[in-house]
């Protein structure tokens, strides 16, 4: 049982380090005064080209699964993110930092690639919910903690920040000496049909929904980490160290939030999704129109729970709506749609600049895109139920 225990704790314990490239994401007004000589697009990509790197490295293992194994991706993933994630705090020449953010991306998509399926193939019903509940609040603590962490660094420049990727060491240590568990992918029988199996159309549609949405709700929070420094000082009620805590804020309530998962998937069940998707509606019409900290708080405690719900219940949905043989694949379908809307933030950001100059714009676009996959998911909750 204790052996049983310590797995599962180093198992969460590599969410840690899973969405950290997005803890700097305050450090972006500096960084756009220190690479001037670059447009604000190519500087936003610094922040959301590890995005990609994750991408690559999720399409591999869903082709290549097989031979992707557990142990050595984990082990080099860390060992990845914490020597590339760190290069800033040295060398500040763009193209270097660039290469060192995608290939912080490579070394963390090779630990993501087995770190969630693991659990889904692993664990049934209620004990699977709260232990991806518990993923989705480490994932959430680690973020929370670099951000808060990069927040004061940044008061010394924004390189002194990048300092806080020093967090992927321990939990490389952690895993190499005391992780000795077989409960992993590899040992699955389903996992290993996975690849000479032919998908099955209900299950395909079924991870595709999924990968939209969780491009939606990546997107959404990406925009926001991206954006809320820029609205504080543009808005002049906000510093961007102060945005720094905002992000912290919003990762503690997505903490509390994922402790809870499998209580409130319990009461309100297919419900959840389309809840926390008008939450979150009314989350960024808030921040967007809100010129203080106080409603600025709110509405970021509002998003968080929306994101952490629906970022769960995606991965949840393919324990539930996808058989164990495609498990593997389709989780990492899902993690695809969701770095994809990593990677395109920034592109979205600038489309919203499109329509209109002010800095919020993008807050509005996303609301919009929440709405219509709030309608969307009420449409077929109703056909659903008509049909049964």
């Amino acid at each position: 049982m204790k052996q049983q225990k310590l797995e599962q704790l180093i198992l969460l314990s590599l969410s840690l380090v899973l969405i950290t490239a997005y803890s700097v994401s305050a450090t972006l007004p500096q960084m756009m005064a220190f690479y001037q000589g670059y447009d604000e697009s190519a500087v936003n990509l610094l922040i959301s080209i590890p995005s990609f790197g994750v991408m690559l490295m999720v399409l591999l293992n869903l082709f290549f699964s097989r031979y992707l194994k557990e142990r050595p991706c984990i082990i080099t993933g860390l060992a990845l993110f914490t020597v590339a994630a760190t290069v800033p705090t040295y060398c500040s020449a763009y193209p270097v930092v660039l290469i060192s953010r995608l290939l912080l991306g490579i070394g963390s998509g090779l630990v993501n690639a087995k770190a969630i399926s693991v659990i889904s193939l692993r664990y049934q019903g209620e004990e699977r919910a709260r232990l991806l509940g518990y993923r989705g609040s480490v994932e959430s603590f680690g973020s929370a903690l670099l951000a808060l962490i990069a927040g004061f660094l940044l008061k010394g420049g924004w390189q002194k920040a990048y300092f806080v990727y020093f967090i992927g060491l321990p939990v490389l240590l952690a895993y190499v000496l005391f992780f000795r568990g077989r409960g992993t992918t590899d040992a699955s029988p389903a996992a290993d049909q996975a690849p000479r199996a032919k998908w099955e159309r209900p299950a395909l549609m079924a991870a595709i929904r999924l990968a939209m949405l969780g491009f939606l709700i990546i997107s959404t929070y990406t925009v926001i980490s991206m954006r809320l420094a820029g609205l504080f000082e543009n808005r002049g009620y906000g510093t961007a160290t102060e945005a720094s805590i905002f992000i912290s804020v919003m990762t503690c309530v997505s903490i509390v939030a994922g402790m809870g998962y499998g209580f409130v998937k319990k009461k309100l069940g297919d419900m959840l999704r389309i809840l926390a998707l008008l939450a979150g509606i009314a989350g960024l019409t808030l921040l967007f129109f809100s010129h203080s900290l106080v409603l600025s708080c709110i509405a970021v405690v509002l998003f968080a729970f929306t994101y952490t719900f629906i970022n769960i219940g995606v991965f949840e949905g393919v324990a539930e709506a996808v058989p164990p043989a495609f498990i593997d694949r389709a989780t990492s379908l899902v993690l695809t749609g969701c770095n994809l809307g990593a990677f395109l933030a920034t592109y979205l950001i600038s489309l919203a600049g499109l329509v209109s100059a002010d800095v919020g714009a993008s807050l509005l676009l996303m609301a919009v895109l929440m709405l219509v996959a709030a309608v969307i998911l009420l449409i077929r909750r109703f056909l659903a139920r008509r049909q049964a």
